[in-house]
């Protein structure tokens, strides 16, 4: 079992700075994870959308009981699962996923991108807590 949470922030680089300082391992949608703050600033800047909200924080944790945060085979796997939900979630978002094995629970912090590709729009996201089973 799973669970997730999502807040918003004014800051998209900030959440990249927090999140791959700590990451055993990191993958991207719709971005070069290497570069991805400054490619959430270019697509703000391509769209002129810069407004207050630049990107949205989330995290999905796993159970200690089914992965084991020290194990390189598990870290592997919980960031291919959490990559597949953020694809399913946010197809049209670019998406910065860095996995943390630094407490009792493996988990992915994903910095998901505010405006939607296709359309140029911002995307609207309420503050949630999932549990995923």
């Amino acid at each position: 079992m799973a669970t997730t949470h999502i807040k918003r922030s004014t800051s998209a680089s900030r959440l990249v700075n927090y999140a791959e300082k700590r990451a055993v391992k990191q993958d991207g949608l719709n971005l070069d994870i290497q570069y991805a703050k400054s490619e959430f600033k270019q697509v703000r800047d391509i769209y002129g959308n810069p407004g207050r909200t630049q990107a949205y924080a989330s995290r999905i944790a796993f159970s200690p009981l089914e992965f084991n945060p020290k194990d390189p085979h598990d870290q592997t796997t919980v960031l291919a699962v959490a990559k597949e939900v953020y694809a399913k979630a946010y197809p049209n978002q670019q998406v910065a996923l860095y996995e943390h094995a630094d407490t009792d629970s493996l988990h992915v912090h994903a910095v998901i991108g505010a405006i939607n590709l296709e359309t140029g729009q911002k995307c609207t996201v309420i503050g949630i807590n999932t549990v995923i089973t």
